[in-house]
């Protein structure tokens, strides 16, 4: 457990470090990863792992529960119109139809793809480099031909057994808001010419074959725009999650 939450510290400092190096960094998807879906499968939304958070003036992070709430829902709202656009068959994940047991592995599997999504930011999205003795973390340059080889382990197939599904979405996302106070404390050192870094929104989406748990498709998000606290700008974030999500090899008539 310590581990997962150690990683998890981890994924979140990484991705800060990918926004302030880039100054703005939009959605990264993979090249060398699914780019298609067989027109008959199913996929299956897992719960959103959302977490949003204000900043103080000192820089501590403050949750918000009622944000986060407001927020959950919109995203599984804006996905749900999401995969109609693209007219995929999908299913919304009920906790209330699991067992205990069920629910105990759909939580782990939750923190393990959060694990493995931060792996995957160090191993494909950035690189340290030491300038002068600092160490550095910045934006990798896609690595062509370079197999995309992440996985779940066999644990999915719980998540397979209960739904039928074929394929499950996993999502994690961040987001970061400003108080008062640190946006005044903004202002007053952009005055002095040492502007503070405001609020960051990071999250990564992932698609699992249910059948070997691999990860086929890997987006990433890192930005410092957004906002999930309304029902009208959430689905602009859920776009940018799930752009170059995998399309249907056919299309029904």
């Amino acid at each position: 457990m310590d581990a997962f939450r150690g990683v998890a510290r981890l994924s979140a400092m990484i991705a800060v470090a990918l926004v302030v190096a880039a100054c703005q960094t939009t959605s990264m998807n993979r090249t060398d990863t699914l780019t298609t879906l067989e027109d008959d499968v199913t996929v299956i939304v897992m719960p959103a792992n959302v977490q949003l958070v204000e900043l103080t003036a000192g820089g501590l992070e403050e949750p918000n529960a009622q944000w986060t709430a407001d927020a959950t829902g919109y995203i599984h709202e804006s996905l749900k119109s999401s995969f109609d656009d693209l007219g995929l068959t999908y299913q919304v994940l009920d906790l209330d139809t699991l067992s205990e047991q069920e629910r105990l592995q759909e939580e782990e599997l939750g923190k393990l793809h959060r694990a493995v999504g931060a792996s995957i930011i160090v191993h494909r999205f950035l690189q340290v480099i030491q300038v002068r003795g600092s160490v550095l973390v910045q934006p990798k340059l896609p690595v062509m031909g370079d197999k995309f080889d992440f996985s779940l382990g066999d644990q999915v197939s719980v998540i397979r057994d209960h739904s039928g599904a074929d394929y499950a979405l996993f999502l994690f996302v961040k987001d970061q808001y400003s108080s008062a106070g640190r946006v005044a404390l903004n202002v007053v050192a952009a005055l002095l010419g040492a502007p503070v870094r405001g609020g960051t929104q990071v999250g990564y989406a992932s698609l699992v074959d249910l059948r070997n748990g691999e990860l086929v498709w890997f987006n990433l998000l890192a930005r410092q725009t957004g906002d999930l606290r309304k029902a009208e700008t959430a689905p602009e974030t859920v776009a940018e999650l799930l752009s170059n999500f995998p399309s249907k090899t056919t299309t029904a008539q």
